[in-house]
């Protein structure tokens, strides 16, 4: 049997009688601050009680935030998070030519953090504006 149980990054306490060995948070990197050291509090105790438990975080690049500090961290060994980064090219027609139309479309900037997974400064995530 699979549970699935969705909740909203801004609702922590509804994770705390969570029952199953999968934690998926989607988009971390758009987590509000006021919001993700709740968040990461509940979730670390339930991967901690739970020896089977399994944590994704996915997300692009949100500005210099808590997701580029595991990030982060994770590169550097300094956590037990594998970062995993996976290229736009791994997609069949994302070539050179659906790349530059994108970049005339998003600005190169965007391009980068959303398909290159570039963290910038002075976006609108940044723990630091």
């Amino acid at each position: 049997m699979v549970l699935l149980h969705a909740i909203t990054s801004t609702s922590p306490d509804s994770l705390k009688n969570h029952k199953s060995d999968m934690i998926i948070l989607d988009e971390f990197s758009h987590t509000p601050i006021s919001s993700v050291y709740e968040l990461m509090t509940v979730v670390n105790k339930l991967v901690d009680t739970n020896p089977n438990m399994k944590l994704i975080i996915a997300s692009v690049p949100n500005g210099i935030n808590y997701f580029y500090k595991l990030w982060a961290d994770a590169i550097s060994n300094f956590n037990d998070y594998h970062a995993i980064k996976i290229p736009y090219t791994v997609i069949p027609h994302r070539d050179e030519k659906w790349k530059q139309l994108e970049i005339a479309m998003l600005g190169k900037e965007k391009f980068e953090q959303e398909y290159e997974c570039v963290f910038h400064e002075g976006t609108k995530g940044d723990l630091y504006a």
